[in-house]
């Protein structure tokens, strides 16, 4: 049948950790949809929501722009939601250009980001621009925002949501991420995260401020300028930056605690700058994603009130025997972290087997996905997850 997965259970394991030889995360089971249906191409964004006392994930399937939902109890499809052809969100998707000073790349932008408004009812964020769109249960389109921040910040600003900057949704407000253009004299003057009133249409707020170590003169390219975002039961939103150990706690939109929060990983690391003469060196920024070491993602677990934030772990970029490491060659830890943004403790993961930028919050644990193509046991036809308990003891 069209989308159906089977689901499979598999081994128990642990993994190592820093502190005081304690286990936080203890895997437990892997969970295993195998494909039926090869249309479905998963992509990077996931979600697991709450509807009565029953929790759900869904699969954002692009370039379909379908949305696949299962059951976390029956490990069962719940539905498949598929998006009109005529629909105005698959006409707001275009074909973007980017000219590098060798090459020309062509992209067909997708749906990047969704978000439940409501059990039946979502926001999706195409890719590439500033519209939002509500969709109902059926997927037609029920309401439509154009995000404008011309006139309200200089520069002018595209907002982002994925995987690792989600955005979020209270009280009329969405929280979403805006970025100006990519120089390093423009990038770090604004604010980072933007409050818009999807009722009156307009941005309340910008807020987020980047810490002192990053200058206008210097820079991390991109992979350094991004922010990621979480949102706790308060509506508080934190924000950690990539080559800073400072994360920063708001509350209605003003800053009320900011902390260093230093992973033991990168204690004594110094983020190295970027070149930026060399900004149109395509090998060159390629190795210097795939070797920085910094923060990812910060996620909030309402189950057990604490934060987790991702540490990606900096690596050689060439082997002695001559291979290049990907990104995906990275050891790479989680750091727990009290509502108070007090440290708990951190504990290191193995290279290769698990994909760090989608990770997912349930009852029973943590789900890190399997899917890291480096991952000897990857199966391009299966959505896999690992399922880890939690000890906060």
């Amino acid at each position: 049948m069209k989308g159906i997965y089977l689901f499979t259970f598999l081994g128990i394991l642990n993994c190592s950790c820093n502190s005081a030889n304690t286990k936080f995360f203890v895997k437990e089971k892997v969970f295993s949809f195998i494909k039926q249906d090869s249309s479905f191409t998963k992509s990077s964004f996931s979600e697991i929501y709450i509807k009565g006392k029953n929790e759900y994930i869904s699969f954002l399937d692009n370039p379909n722009f379908n949305i696949h939902t299962y059951s976390l109890k029956t490990f069962k499809i719940v539905n498949s939601k598929y998006l009109k052809k005529d629909s105005a969100i698959n006409k707001s998707l275009r074909v973007l250009t980017v000219s590098e000073p060798n090459d020309t790349f062509t992209f067909s932008m997708k749906v990047s980001a969704f978000l439940r408004y409501s059990p039946d009812s979502l926001f999706i964020l195409p890719q590439g621009g500033n519209d939002m769109y509500l969709l109902d249960s059926n997927m037609m389109v029920t309401n439509e925002w154009v995000i404008q921040t011309d006139g309200f910040t200089s520069p002018t600003i595209d907002i982002y949501a994925g995987q690792g900057d989600k955005f979020y949704f209270s009280n009329n407000s969405l929280y979403i991420s805006g970025y100006g253009y990519a120089i390093p004299s423009v990038w770090h003057t604004s604010n980072p995260v933007i409050n818009y009133d999807i009722k009156n249409r307009e941005i309340i707020s910008r807020f987020g401020t980047y810490p002192s170590t990053y200058k206008p003169d210097k820079w991390w390219f991109t992979v350094g300028s991004e922010v990621y975002k979480t949102m706790n039961d308060d509506k508080d939103i934190l924000i950690s930056y990539p080559t800073s150990h400072e994360i920063q706690l708001y509350h209605n939109n003003k800053l009320i605690q900011k902390k260093e929060v230093v992973s033991s990983y990168l204690k004594n690391y110094k983020f190295p700058y970027f070149n930026d003469s060399k900004r149109d060196d395509l090998a060159y920024k390629i190795e210097y994603s795939n070797t920085l070491g910094r923060y990812t993602l910060v996620i909030y677990d309402s189950y057990r009130n604490v934060y987790y934030r991702i540490v990606q772990l900096p690596q050689q970029y060439e082997n002695k025997n001559g291979s290049k490491n990907l990104d995906q060659d990275r050891e790479w830890s989680i750091q727990i972290i009290e509502k108070d943004l007090t440290l708990i403790g951190e504990q290191k993961f193995p290279k290769k087997m698990f994909n760090n930028a989608d990770i997912l919050v349930c009852k029973d644990g943590l789900l890190i996905s399997n899917n890291n193509i480096l991952n000897p046991d990857n199966k391009p036809d299966a959505i896999s997850y690992t399922l880890f308990k939690i000890n906060l003891k």
